[in-house]
């Protein structure tokens, strides 16, 4: 399967916000240390040197929470990313360099977040939405519900079937600006939690990562979705078209 990633993750580019956040807040602990031992002779007003000095703590400790909420998005980002390789490492295993697989790509001209991964091949086209979430899960149509305790389970807030249709209606109106029709088949993966029931029609076909495959399989090849084609449509989506096989 070749592989192309579109932009950085988004916790590589959090990775860099901490390590500038991380420098601004060394910076900023030697200007207040710098600051504070001059004060006295700056001013012998009592007032004025406590004045700098509890600026100096104010502007230490919003660093210090800046960078917190960083570090706290780049753990769930990282995990996130974690899910979003393994299953690509599980499409590899399956699929040769007939299809591509894109990460991390953005629609053009919109503001709805990346696509966790695309995939052409003779089976069609598919957007992948990862997530690695723990926990059960009861699905009730486009309603998700994460168990609590015993056998109460609660509708969870972090839905992704919303974000799906709308990477799936967003990518078709682009294709069509392309003058492309094109059907998109979107999968929701689970990959660390557990999914026990599925009741009513989720819009998508949603499972455990180790049914991906499974899954992906039950298509049959479309005649139309030749090499050239599968090439043209990576062409229109990255007109670079600079591949990494692995």
């Amino acid at each position: 399967m070749r592989t192309v990633q579109y932009q950085q993750s988004y916790s590589e580019l959090l990775k860099k916000r901490l390590g500038k956040g991380l420098l601004i807040l060394f910076s900023v602990l030697i200007l207040v240390v710098f600051i504070t031992s001059i004060a006295p002779k700056i001013s012998s007003n009592l007032v004025v040197i406590l004045v700098i000095i509890v600026f100096g703590i104010i502007l230490i400790r919003y660093t210090f929470i800046t960078i917190g909420d960083i570090y706290v998005e780049y753990r769930k980002a990282k995990y996130g990313v974690e899910g979003e390789n393994l299953v690509k490492e599980e499409l590899s295993k399956f699929f040769d360099d007939s299809y591509v697989y894109i990460s991390n790509f953005i629609i053009p001209e919109t503001k709805i977040g990346d696509i966790d991964g695309i995939l052409i091949g003779p089976k069609g086209l598919f957007i992948i939405e990862v997530k690695n979430w723990a926990g059960r899960f009861r699905i009730s149509s486009t309603d998700m519900l994460r168990h609590l305790k015993g056998d109460i389970f609660k509708l969870y807030r972090k839905n992704a079937f919303y974000q799906i249709g709308r990477q799936v209606n967003y990518l078709k109106k682009y294709f069509k600006n392309k003058n492309i029709d094109i059907d998109i088949i979107p999968t929701f993966v689970l990959v660390d939690g557990k999914i026990e029931t599925i009741v009513g029609e989720t819009g998508i076909f949603v499972c455990e990562l180790n049914k991906l495959i499974n899954h992906l399989f039950e298509f049959k090849p479309k005649p139309e979705f030749t090499k050239e084609f599968c090439d043209s449509l990576v062409n229109v989506l990255i007109p670079t078209n600079e591949f990494e096989k692995k």
